[in-house]
């Protein structure tokens, strides 16, 4: 049917460009973010844009379903406004029939934000978890930055370089220290100084090793006052290859079948989010095509209102219901559907009146 087809690409188009539009406006936020931490000496710059980019792969479960939503609301609106709806109620094509092809679109959609959230989300969570613990662990010695406090991972000594030599790649005034916020008070810690520091690899092993000169080290616990102090000419440090810890109870980079083996209830309040995502899509459509409905005397943008309140309202109370979900609140067989089942109530409810002519609110006419 020509309608159907004219109804799904004008809501395809206005879809595709406010997704466009989203993205490149979390471009140019991520990139600021970028420039900054690389300022600070953060991260490496390849790095934080690999992060970014993952970031962005992550976002796309988010920033599809409203951008699926503001373009069928447009779509629609726009041929409420053009008083192209009133023509074709007056043909004999009622709004159940646009259905269909917004349900068409609305599914699209769905296996698209489904795949994301189910499958690339946690791996790009884990990869960049990877990256992270990766790129600290390399920038505690490869990549020091003078005058920057840094952390190593995950041993998190903090460490300081005053002046760092990258023609002779020599470093001066080094201070690394092993007290971390995951230590204990009364575990003996030690701090070393060094007025120089070089790289050495071993040609037997291939390890890397960072050489102190000329330096202290004070060995002790805060509070005692039994400190041991050391003076040494030579003292080499292993750079150990920066190894990745496993998921470590984050539900958010497990897989599907890790998260059903692990039958936690975060894991699986963490599997009704990632389903409840797709679901989301499909009732925001029937929803959108519901509010575009416009009244040339009461302005096109009412309506447009209410359905932004109506999609936040959606969001977070999906929000809500998984953060119930995971403190036991809520029954695990309910999950989130309850949210969907409510949504799609109301928007059964309101497809009902606009077909019968009826305005959204029974207040309304008043």
């Amino acid at each position: 049917m020509i309608i159907e087809r004219a109804l799904f690409r004008e809501s395809a188009t206005n879809t595709v460009a406010i997704a466009l539009i989203l993205f490149i406006f979390m471009l140019f936020l991520g990139m600021t973010r970028i420039l900054g931490k690389i300022t600070v000496g953060g991260h490496a710059g390849q790095v934080l844009a690999e992060i970014f980019g993952l970031k962005m792969i992550q976002s796309i479960d988010t920033l599809l379903p409203l951008a699926l939503f503001l373009g069928v609301l447009l779509a629609a609106g726009r041929w409420y406004r053009d008083n192209e709806m009133a023509v074709l109620s007056a043909c004999g094509i009622s709004l159940r029939q646009l259905v269909r092809p917004l349900l068409a679109l609305a599914l699209l959609v769905a296996l698209l934000v489904a795949g994301v959230s189910l499958w690339v989300s946690p791996w790009a969570a884990l990869k960049i978890e990877y990256l992270h613990q990766s790129s600290t662990q390399s920038m505690a010695f490869s990549g020091i930055r003078a005058g920057v406090f840094s952390e190593t991972w995950p041993s998190r000594r903090t460490y300081y370089v005053e002046d760092v030599d990258t023609k002779n790649y020599r470093l001066r005034n080094i201070f690394i220290s092993g007290l971390a916020p995951n230590v204990k008070y009364g575990e003996r810690q030690g701090t070393i100084y060094a007025s120089q520091g070089i790289y050495e690899t071993d040609q037997d092993t291939g390890e890397r090793y960072l050489v102190l000169l000329s330096g202290h080290m004070y060995e002790g616990a805060p509070g005692q006052a039994d400190y041991q102090f050391v003076s040494f000419d030579r003292y080499r440090v292993r750079i150990r290859p920066p190894k990745l810890i496993a998921n470590a109870g984050d539900v958010d980079m497990m897989s599907l079948q890790q998260l059903w083996h692990t039958g936690s209830r975060e894991a699986l309040s963490q599997i009704h989010w990632r389903i409840a995502r797709p679901v989301a899509v499909i009732i925001l459509a029937m929803v959108a095509l519901v509010l575009a409905y416009t009244d040339p005397r009461r302005g096109r943008f009412s309506n447009l209102f209410i359905a932004v309140i109506v999609f936040f309202l959606y969001s977070n109370l999906l929000g809500v219901a998984s953060n119930m979900l995971n403190k036991g609140k809520s029954p695990m067989w309910l999950g989130l559907w309850w949210v969907h089942g409510l949504f799609l109530i109301f928007a059964f409810y309101l497809f009902w009146r606009r077909e019968n002519n009826l305005p959204l609110l029974p207040w309304s006419r008043r």
